[in-house]
């Protein structure tokens, strides 16, 4: 049987062990000890319960919002769904893939997005949370929104009317698009009304445009931009058929000879 002694040094064993202690302990040490042990177990228990409590909270709240804001996941109408100031990067945070359904149901999704604030969305950053490829009309999506290098495939869309007009309440955003259209797109109206900030516009590979964009008139692209255009233009040599790419004065003048060339063999006029 273990005497006291050794008792005692089994206890002072322990109570080193949880508070890192090496020197031998007096009775008065110990009772010392073992209080601050329980406290700190105490302190630590209570705020790690705390932080769970809160953050189990945080997220069924996050969930019941956002379940019922997507539709537990089925929502297809997202017109205006993000539109006004109250929106901004700290607060979209979908829990389900924002997929509007057909034709106009993003009509406005993210108009004037961010309005009010200071800060600039980069739309690279919640671009895998919003799926664009089923819509047809791409109506004022983006108009007057707070957002900057949105890269997006409309590619399915046969109307981009105002889809990233600014009505000076954004100032010069954005400065740099890049996106993917097809032929299907016969309606350009206001696309790129008033953005006179835009200098950075590329098409993706494999985009067409099939008809006049005169809204680029207003946006000084920088040549890699203006090449795009052309690059990107239908190719109507072999028809009668003429059309005219109006460029903002200073994109035209970065062109060469050999780029306009390029648009006059496919029918087109710059001006």
């Amino acid at each position: 049987m273990a005497t006291v002694n050794e008792k005692m040094t089994a206890i002072a064993d322990a109570i080193r062990k949880w508070t890192g202690e090496k020197e031998p302990l007096t009775l008065d040490d110990m009772v010392a000890d073992v209080e601050n042990v329980y406290s700190k177990g105490v302190n630590n228990g209570y705020h790690s319960g705390q932080q769970a409590g809160y953050a189990n909270g945080k997220k069924a709240q996050y969930d019941e919002f956002w379940d019922n804001y997507q539709d537990n996941g089925e929502r297809g109408i997202y017109m205006y769904a993000f539109a006004g100031g109250g929106w901004s990067k700290d607060t979209f945070k979908p829990k389900y893939k924002v997929v509007p359904t057909t034709a106009n149901r993003a009509k406005g999704m993210f108009y004037l997005f961010g309005q009010g604030g200071t800060e600039v969305l980069d739309y690279r950053t919640i671009a895998d949370m919003v799926d664009l490829s089923k819509i047809t009309q791409a109506q004022d999506i983006f108009a007057n929104a707070r957002m900057n290098y949105i890269e997006v495939d409309l590619s399915n869309c046969t109307s981009l009317n105002g889809t990233f007009r600014n009505d000076s309440i954004t100032g010069y955003l954005p400065t740099h698009i890049t996106l993917k259209v097809s032929e299907k797109c016969t309606d350009y109206g206001n696309c790129f009304l008033n953005m006179t900030g835009l200098n950075h516009l590329f098409f993706m590979e494999g985009s067409v445009i099939s008809t006049a964009i005169g809204t680029l008139a207003k946006a000084p692209l920088v040549l890699e931009s203006a090449q795009s255009v052309i690059n990107a233009l239908k190719d109507y040599s072999g028809t009668t058929t003429t059309r005219t790419l109006t460029l903002h004065a200073e994109a035209k003048a970065r062109l060469s000879d050999s780029d306009i060339a390029i648009a006059t063999q496919k029918g087109w006029t710059v001006a």
